[in-house]
């Protein structure tokens, strides 16, 4: 979602009230862009900013910028397309042109601007950039509907070469409602002309607010599933905000998300995994509906992309020249220019709960339309408008399927998932990459394993004399979640009533870790699920067949259901589902027979199949020896790389809610070094369980910096560190 400055100024821009009488093309000229301050040499397309009126009598107008595609691709036979941010009461040109879809980028000096790889006008598409203008205190859906549509047919008089083109509308955010409401204007205005100025074709909605109540269901299973509140904080607001507005919440639905934001702590809400922009806990705005709305926060970036571009905007855009160049603040308001307006936001008056009934009407017409969601490599990070809530509301279209839940590809790589429905297309994009299906964890023989490791933990204390009666850890990752709790049960039963033991156990660590069948399969599969990796069906086959099978040895209808599972996935690394993976790996491994004393006949390989495939007895669960080792006041953490698709965040909140313990810290988020968010943590009376932000199955390996930190409060005892003051 969008919220910034620009809009302000645009609003204010807008009550002034051009009264034309010149030519369309006398209009244009003065509207050209000759130049903007600090842009790029060889700059090859066309560019037109100003003001068209939506409203004469309560003088309102509209400013727009259209970006034409490049003098080369023939700009006079391409397409147009209106793009719209969201808010409410916040700036396409803030937003759209400056950090997403526009020409141009700004640097950090607020000064100068370098070209957009990825602009959209660069595909042969011109865009318009419109924000409402009316009475701060009285704008809502129907007004800003209106009040566009008025925009458009007095834009096209001033651009008449712009009639009878395909014309489509493309947006995000809360622009979720602007779209869809526009289109239906402009449809049922369109309805019996055989050859309409308006030429629409369809529209394109990227992370968009559309249903209220499939939206807040899905966005809070969505902050539950990567972590980022608390199991109460989940349950509160499923109890007080499911049947809410979202631009007008109730007090408890209100306290309820404040809850939530103060449980996730410093981070970027739109791109949970990315560094937020420095001091962003001083730029936050206010918290309307169930957006967390953050100044320093802007979403769908590339996966490089600088978080303080914002902040150049801001500088970029009061410059004078700049909003003479524009054609801008030709009134002179006496303030900065502002991407968003909390008084627009604040006082917005109406909001409709749903989209859906308008989406019905224009898919039985005909329309194009497609549903995306942006993803960085990092992740599937908007936690503001997130994928869960999107596929609810798809989903309560009841659309048949026409191709199922499929990965896409770009270069090899897999750039998202898409399904196409009767009617409609739903896309997602991210970064991510391809590697292979899911491989299991290193195992052994349960029983003989636990044995043999206390054995061999007696011999070689006598071997390495110095080390008998330290203070002494075990700590693991994945199927360990077994084999530590197993040694860790034998280890404490001998030392029982021994004063000064030989293993002066203390305590365990588990990463990721496999605790529960049950609640890890559960728990997976709505991962899986909530983060866009396999389809609605799939879905449902898997929490169907599968919750009662062991981890190691599905039955048949559970393993046909994990197979459509792995197909869905595509080519990603499940261990880390939003890292790049290294191509052809298998070319890379070091063969280590030869400088490690391992005394086998054949090259070593980091995982036995031998093994894995004759593993004779695996327990379905862990938690009775987690109950006895909390009894006897071992020390318990448990942690969690929030990226893991193999035993991920979601299976092990499961697993630990099943052990029903006290809280003793509620769901907080702990910091880094560098005052930033490194995950989250709850402490239980007997056990703390902590996730780590952005790690895969391998927290070490995926983020060593945060997982040294972990590890050092472990051994300390003390609990994660919080925000420094």
């Amino acid at each position: 979602m969008d919220h910034s400055l620009l809009s302000i100024l645009s609003l204010l821009f807008s009550l002034l009230v051009y009264s034309c009488t010149c030519s369309s093309l006398e209009d244009q000229q003065r509207d050209r862009i000759t130049s903007l301050p600090g842009q790029p040499v060889n700059v090859e397309f066309n560019q037109y900013s100003g003001y068209v009126t939506a409203n004469q009598q309560a003088g309102r107008a509209l400013f727009y910028w259209l970006v034409e595609a490049p003098t080369s691709r023939s700009p006079e036979s391409r397409p147009l397309v209106l793009w719209l941010n969201g808010g409410p009461g916040c700036s396409s040109v803030a937003y759209g042109a400056a950090e997403e879809i526009g020409p141009f980028r700004i640097r950090p000096d607020g000064k100068t601007l370098y070209f957009n790889p990825y602009a959209w006008n660069k595909s042969g598409v011109g865009f318009s950039y419109s924000n409402t203008s009316s009475d701060l205190y009285t704008t809502g859906d129907q007004r800003t509907a209106e009040d566009a549509y008025t925009f458009l047919v007095n834009w096209f008089e001033r651009f008449p070469q712009y009639k009878y083109r395909d014309f489509y509308i493309a947006g995000e955010s809360y622009a979720g409602h602007y779209v869809p409401q526009l289109s239906q204007i402009v449809y049922q205005k369109n309805k019996g002309i055989k050859n309409p100025v308006i030429n629409f074709k369809g529209f394109l909605v990227g992370n968009a607010v559309t249903d209220d109540y499939h939206d807040y269901v899905g966005t809070f299973e969505y902050w539950w599933t990567h972590g980022l509140i608390s199991d109460s904080t989940y349950q509160t607001l499923r109890v007080t905000c499911d049947f809410e507005s979202s631009t007008h919440p109730s007090v408890e639905c209100f306290k309820a998300l404040r809850l939530a934001e103060l449980e996730q702590g410093n981070i970027d809400p739109y791109s949970i995994f990315t560094q937020p922009c420095n001091n962003t806990a001083a730029l936050r705005h206010n918290l309307r509906g169930h957006y967390f709305l953050k100044d320093s926060t802007t979403p769908w970036m590339s996966r490089a992309y600088d978080p303080c571009t914002e902040r150049y905007s801001k500088v970029y855009f009061n410059h004078p020249e700049v909003q003479k160049a524009l054609h801008a603040n030709v009134t002179g308001i006496p303030y900065p220019w502002q991407t968003c307006s909390d008084i627009v936001g604040d006082y917005w008056a109406d909001s409709p709960l749903s989209m859906l009934p308008i989406y019905k009407e224009l898919i039985a017409a005909g329309l194009r339309i497609w549903v995306y969601r942006f993803a960085y490599s990092s992740g599937d990070t908007d936690a503001v408008v997130p994928v869960t809530a999107t596929r609810y509301s798809i989903d309560a279209l009841k659309l048949p399927t026409i191709i199922n839940w499929y990965p896409w590809y770009d270069n090899g790589k897999v750039g998202g998932w898409s399904q196409v429905y009767k009617g409609l297309s739903f896309v997602t994009v991210t970064g991510a990459g391809h590697e292979s299906r899911i491989p299991g964890g290193k195992k052994g023989q349960r029983a003989l394993v636990a044995g043999d490791a206390y054995r061999f933990l007696i011999n070689w204390l006598e071997r390495c004399p110095q080390y008998k009666h330290r203070p002494f850890y075990i700590a693991g990752e994945s199927y360990a979640g077994h084999y530590i709790p197993e040694l860790s049960q034998i280890i404490a039963r001998r030392n029982n009533g021994v004063k000064n033991p030989v293993i002066n156990f203390i305590g365990f660590l588990l990463g990721n870790p496999l605790i529960d069948d049950y609640h890890d399969n559960i728990g997976t599969y709505e991962f899986w699920w909530s983060h866009g990796l396999i389809s609605d069906s799939t879905y449902e086959d898997l929490k169907k067949f599968c919750p009662n099978n062991t981890f190691l040895l599905p039955r048949n209808e559970c393993h046909g259901a994990l197979e459509r599972a792995y197909s869905e996935f595509g080519d990603i690394n499940p261990h880390s589902i939003y890292s790049l993976p290294c191509n052809k790996t298998s070319n890379l491994r070091h063969n280590l027979k030869h400088s490690l004393p391992t005394r086998i006949p054949h090259p070593w390989v980091p995982c036995s199949s031998i093994v894995r495939s004759n593993w004779s007895d695996s327990p379905k669960s862990m938690l009775p020896i987690f109950k006895e080792l909390i009894a006897a006041g071992i020390r318990t953490w448990v942690f969690s790389g929030d990226a893991d698709a193999i035993l991920p965040l979601t299976a092990t909140r499961y697993s630990i809610n099943a052990l029903q313990l006290e809280t003793s810290i509620s769901w907080h988020a702990w910091y880094d070094d560098h005052q930033q968010v490194g995950g989250w943590s709850q402490v239980y009376k007997g056990l703390t369980y902590v996730t780590v932000k952005g790690a895969g199955h391998e927290v070490p390996l995926s983020q060593p910096r945060l997982a040294l930190i972990l590890f050092t409060q472990f051994l300390n005892n003390e609990p994660m560190p919080a925000l420094q003051s």
